[in-house]
């Protein structure tokens, strides 16, 4: 089950790096002012959820059981 909740971890950092949600669909677009407020500052206005990366890198598995594995935050 470890091995499980590597990969949708996996899957998980991949897909919104690549601004899709778990349905596949494109996240919404940030407001023009944010969008244009994080272009000046990061030279990117994708909708990543990647400004500092601290959300993302802090998914982990937080319990795992036989028939079962929970992805969580650890902060």
């Amino acid at each position: 089950m470890r091995e499980i909740g590597l990969m949708v971890r996996e899957r998980i950092l991949r897909r919104t790096a690549e601004g899709r949600d778990e349905s596949d669909a494109p996240f919404a677009a940030y407001s023009p002012k944010y969008a244009q407020l994080k272009a000046k500052e990061l030279g990117d206005t994708g909708v990543n959820l990647q400004v500092s990366g601290a959300m993302l890198g802090a998914i982990t598995i937080t319990a795992v059981t036989d028939r079962s594995v929970t992805l969580g935050f650890s902060s």
